[in-house]
């Protein structure tokens, strides 16, 4: 039900559905409590609420799950885990370390989904991290998008998304002409959880991109309903995307040579904003579209280059070896 409400996009609602279920849960006993909590969580209060104060929480509601043997609940916390430490950008050489434990503690559980779809979890960041994964399927030696049997439309959603995020780290124009294609397929399959704005904002950045580079329109109107869509979010609470906002605005000014100026202001704000947030993928698609913007339409090749030699040093950092290969080989 409240995912339902959050697609509707009521979130106050939404908010006092989740207060009202934690407050019944605390009534009640903790049997529940780990279900109660990764719903309330994952659907609802980290759109409202810091990323960074959901893993202990997400931690506490997985060891609660498995006190009372519910296995499944406890399983679905830890892929949750998973998900919410690469939507803030955390450091893939540390996060793809953590996969295999968890792929075999799910296995002992006899949770068969939820191992699968982490392998494919899994397998996207080896691609990302080394610029292996080539076009929308993933693959490789841990596992295989196509060989996956799509038991439920959430799990064909979560497939979907994770297609979307090794395309993005590759090429913007195959990252578009997908969201031109599928538009909210995702958004529809897995209503409501929190991740549903990474994948809009990087579908957001993608059209954007293509729209100032072909001048066509149905890339520039599907990135303008994505950036309305973001802004109402941060206008609705949510304190985690204030730079997805910032730098769709700068993509919409830079559409227009009266915008540049705007444009400059909102790159510059949408990075110190990543930066603060610690997320280190968006500190760097930041700089690297601002980089685009500074060589493509101010001719400033010298900003340019400082911008994508910031791109590169985050890209870096984050672990995405075959991003920092492709741009240093831009700055050559």
């Amino acid at each position: 039900i409240v995912s339902w409400i959050v697609l509707k996009e009521d979130f106050r609602v939404a908010l006092a559905s989740v207060e009202a279920a934690l407050s019944i849960q605390k009534s009640v006993g903790q049997q529940n409590e780990g279900w109660t909590m990764f719903s309330s969580y994952v659907f609802c209060l980290c759109w409202h609420e810091h990323y960074e104060s959901f893993i202990p929480r997400f931690e506490y509601a997985y060891q609660s799950a498995l006190k009372f043997g519910k296995s499944e609940h406890a399983m679905w916390m830890l892929g949750a885990t998973l998900t919410l430490k690469y939507t803030m950008g955390k450091s893939l050489k540390s996060l793809v370390k953590e996969f295999q434990p968890i792929v075999l503690i799910m296995e002992e559980h006899q949770q068969t989904e939820q191992a699968r779809l982490t392998k494919l979890k899994w397998q996207t960041i080896i691609n990302i991290t080394t610029g292996s994964g080539k076009g929308t399927n993933i693959e490789g030696s841990v596992s295989d998008s196509k060989e996956q049997t799509r038991d439920s439309s959430f799990f064909l959603g979560e497939v979907h998304w994770l297609e979307g995020e090794q395309l993005i780290a590759s090429s913007f124009e195959a990252a578009a002409e997908r969201a031109v294609k599928h538009g909210d397929k995702y958004q529809k399959l897995c209503a409501g959880v929190f991740y549903n704005t990474i994948e809009l904002f990087h579908r957001g950045v993608a059209l954007y991109a293509m729209a100032r580079k072909t001048k066509k329109r149905k890339y520039r109107k599907r990135a303008v309903k994505i950036r309305k869509t973001v802004k109402q979010w941060v206008q609705d609470g949510n304190p985690n995307i204030e730079h997805y906002d910032l730098l769709l605005d700068a993509e919409h000014a830079a559409l227009n040579p009266k915008g540049y100026d705007m444009a400059d202001d909102f790159y510059l704000r949408a990075i110190g904003s990543a930066c603060r947030l610690g997320h280190l993928h968006h500190s760097a698609l930041c700089n690297e579209r601002y980089a685009d913007f500074l060589l493509n339409n101010r001719s400033d090749k010298t900003a340019a280059l400082y911008r994508l030699s910031e791109s590169v040093r985050f890209y870096d950092e984050w672990g995405a070896v075959g991003k920092v290969n492709e741009l240093k080989r831009q700055m050559r």
